[in-house]
C-alpha cells in the first residue's frame, strides 16, 4: 500500500507542493499503520501526531517537536494545537481525525479529535493571522463528503489559495489508502 502514499505525495508534487508531499511521506512513514480491513483511522492519526509532537493524544503544553527533516524551516503550525500566540510558519498541517461528519459535541481541545469543520475554524484563522507567511497548507481528514466541502469549504480555501499564490492541499486517509481530495 505505500505505492498508493506514493502515488499521492507525487500527485501533489506535481502541482507544486513539495513540502506537503515530503511531509505526508514522512508521516504515512508512522509504525504500525496498515491499510485494508484492520485500519484504523484514529490509530493511524494518533501516529502521525506522535511523530510530530512525540506524545500520544493529549496534546503537549509546548510548540511541536518537529523533526527537522520533516519542515524545512524546522516549524510549521500544527491543527490542532495547544499554543494559542505561536509564530507562524510557512508550512501548516491540519489534522481532522473525526472526518467530514459534523459532531455535536465538541471534544476537548486538550485532544487530537476534530471534526473537519472545527479543524477549518482553526485553520482559517491560522491563515489570517498568518496571512504573509504562510504558503502552503497540508489537511488531513479520515472521511469525505464532497458535496459538503463544494458547499462549505471549498470558496474558503480558493479564495484563500488567489491570493499570493497559496498551496491547500486535502487528503482523505482510510483503509484503502490515501486519496488525494483537493485539488482534484
Amino acid at each position: 500500500m505505500q505505492g498508493a502514499v506514493e502515488r499521492v505525495c507525487e500527485q501533489i508534487s506535481e502541482l507544486g507542493g513539495t513540502q506537503s508531499a515530503e511531509v505526508l511521506r514522512e508521516l504515512m512513514r508512522t509504525e504500525g499503520v496498515e491499510f485494508g480491513p484492520n485500519f484504523w483511522p484514529s490509530k493511524c492519526f494518533d501516529g502521525m501526531f506522535q511523530r510530530i509532537y512525540g506524545s500520544g493524544r493529549k496534546l503537549p503544553d509546548s510548540e511541536p517537536a518537529i523533526d527537522p527533516r520533516i519542515a524545512r524551516n524546522g516549524s510549521i503550525n500544527v491543527i490542532p494545537s495547544t499554543t494559542r500566540h505561536g509564530s507562524c510558519a510557512t508550512f501548516c498541517i491540519g489534522f481532522a481525525s473525526l472526518g467530514m461528519q459534523r459532531q455535536l459535541m465538541r471534544p476537548s481541545s486538550r485532544y487530537i479529535d476534530l471534526d473537519f469543520g472545527t479543524m477549518m475554524l482553526a485553520v482559517s484563522t491560522l491563515w489570517f493571522n498568518c496571512f504573509n507567511v504562510n504558503h502552503e497548507t497540508l489537511l488531513l481528514t479520515s472521511s469525505w463528503d464532497q458535496h459538503r466541502f463544494n458547499d462549505m469549504y471549498e470558496p474558503l480555501i480558493e479564495s484563500y489559495k488567489r491570493n499570493g499564490g497559496r498551496m491547500v492541499f486535502v487528503v482523505e486517509i482510510t483503509a484503502s489508502g490515501p486519496f488525494l481530495r483537493h485539488p482534484y
